[in-house]
């Protein structure tokens, strides 16, 4: 499986279907519509899926299209040109000057989107332990309505049964895990949202890295609840 997509531009439709909702990201990702935290999260994804940059140039080449024949033309501004040319030397200035990022262990790839985030927003890696097993560090990103957290897991380690107040959009980076909807891989974006109650675990033989994009914390259930009072994730 190489997507398992529900999606958001703001992630407020629900009548959608998961096609439709991947679908719709991806054209916002093409047409520059999504928050920095869903925007980063999808590139990473493109960059990890020959599948979704398919997908990608074909609604690039539509938006093209629709630019080119349904759009009448306007003026742009004088400095239009110099000030695209300034964003370029900017972004060759920091490429070059871009330091080792330790944040990750040294076995895994890490996406280049991911890397450049955050090394653009000076990101210090305080990873910290949820449970014996699992560790989580908050990434603090130009868009506060969406949460932003890595979160590493050992081999076997299973999440206490949650759901989720909001939608929430996790990206394999490495590993693998599984819960009672399907097995997930590097590469794979899960959704899951308010009607979906997992236990996830990771995979027994390596564990696994993700890359999480919430708009609300998850909800422990059952027993689990206590949680919710001294855990927000």
């Amino acid at each position: 499986m190489t997507e398992h997509i529900n999606h958001t531009q703001e992630i407020t439709d629900k009548d959608l279907s998961a096609d439709d909702l991947y679908h719709n990201l991806l054209m916002d990702y093409a047409a520059g519509r999504l928050a920095e935290a869903q925007n980063m999260i999808i590139a990473a994804h493109i960059c990890m899926s020959g599948n979704a940059r398919q997908k990608l140039r074909q609604y690039e080449s539509l938006g093209g299209y629709m630019l080119e024949n349904e759009c009448a033309p306007v003026s742009m501004c004088a400095s239009a040109l110099d000030n695209t040319l300034s964003l370029l030397d900017q972004v060759r200035h920091e490429a070059e000057h871009k330091s080792q990022n330790n944040i990750f262990p040294g076995n895994i790839t890490v996406p280049t989107p991911i890397t450049e985030c955050l090394e653009t927003n000076r990101v210090n890696a305080k990873w910290r332990m949820l449970f014996p097993g699992l560790e989580t560090f908050k990434v603090k990103l130009n868009c506060p309505r969406h949460n932003v957290r890595f979160i590493k897991a050992a081999p076997k380690v299973k999440t206490p049964h949650h759901t989720h107040g909001g939608v929430e959009i996790t990206l394999v980076l490495d590993g693998a895990y599984e819960d009672e909807y399907g097995q997930y891989k590097r590469g794979d974006l899960v959704i899951s949202d308010e009607n979906q109650r997992h236990t996830p675990q990771s995979c027994a033989r390596r564990g696994c890295v993700c890359l999480i994009v919430s708009d609300t914390p998850v909800r422990f259930t059952g027993l689990w609840r206590i949680l919710n009072y001294f855990i927000k994730i």
